[in-house]
C-alpha cells in the first residue's frame, strides 16, 4: 500500500503516513517535532488545524479533490503539454489514456512537487488502469482470448497477451527460424520470459527422435 510523504507546514519536519490510515474527510494529528496541530487529506494536502481556544470562526474549507488544484510536470517534456491546473477527473483520463505516468511529478495547491505515485488519490487511478488493461488485454497468466490459457507472447500492435492458439508461425525465410505473429492482426509479437512463456511453449516443440 502507498505511503503519503509530507512535511509539517510549521517546522518542515518530514513524515510518512500509510495512505490507508487517512480518513476520506481528512485525519487530525500533531507534529511530533514542533507540536503544531495538522490536518492531513488523502489527496496529499496538509494544513495547520485551528488551535484550541481560538475564536469560533470557521476556517475556509479545503478545496474538494475535484476542483482544479493539481499541477503536473512531465518527466519527458512535451512542448504541447500545459502544467495545469487540473481536476482529479482530468488526471484520471490522462492516466487511462497513457498521458501520465507514475514517475511524472505532481503538486497540489502550490505545495512541493512529488512523484505522481506518492499521491494516494492517483495511486488508486493507476491501480484502476492495471485492472482495465488486464480485462482488455489479459496478462502473462491469462490469454486475452482464452482466459484459461497462460500467455507466451504479447502483440506489439494490439498489445494483447497471446497463447499458442493465438499466434501463427511465419518464418521470414522458408524453413528458417520460427517467427510468431499475432493471429488477429498479423503484427510481430514479443515472447514473454515469465511463467506464462514456459507454460505456453511446452506444446510447440517435440523431442528429437535421435
Amino acid at each position: 500500500m502507498a505511503n503519503l510523504e509530507f512535511r509539517c507546514p510549521s517546522c518542515m519536519a518530514p513524515f510518512v503516513v500509510p495512505a490507508e490510515r487517512i480518513p476520506p474527510a481528512g485525519g487530525r494529528g500533531k507534529c511530533t517535532s514542533c507540536g503544531a496541530p495538522l490536518v492531513i487529506f488523502s489527496d496529499g494536502r496538509i494544513i495547520l488545524a485551528p488551535a484550541a481556544g481560538m475564536p469560533a470562526v470557521a476556517p475556509a474549507p479545503p478545496a474538494p479533490v475535484d476542483d482544479p488544484i493539481w499541477e503536473i510536470r512531465l518527466t519527458n517534456p512535451n512542448p504541447d503539454f500545459r502544467p495545469g491546473p487540473y481536476r482529479l477527473q482530468d488526471l484520471r483520463q490522462m492516466v487511462l489514456s497513457g498521458g501520465l505516468f507514475e514517475n511524472d511529478l505532481a503538486r497540489v495547491m502550490d505545495d512541493d512537487w512529488q512523484p505522481v505515485r506518492s499521491f494516494p488519490a492517483l495511486y488508486k487511478i493507476f491501480a484502476e488502469k492495471v485492472q482495465i488493461e488486464k480485462e482488455v488485454h489479459g496478462d502473462e497468466d491469462h490469454c486475452a482470448n482464452h482466459r484459461d490459457q497462460a500467455a507466451g507472447w504479447r502483440c506489439t500492435k494490439c498489445h494483447n497477451y497471446l497463447c499458442k492458439a493465438c499466434v501463427v508461425n511465419r518464418p521470414v525465410l522458408a524453413g528458417g527460424s520460427a517467427n510468431y505473429l499475432c493471429a488477429a492482426c498479423e503484427a510481430a509479437t514479443e515472447p514473454l520470459k515469465g511463467k506464462g512463456a514456459l507454460k505456453s511453449l511446452g506444446g510447440l516443440f517435440r523431442k528429437s527422435e535421435k
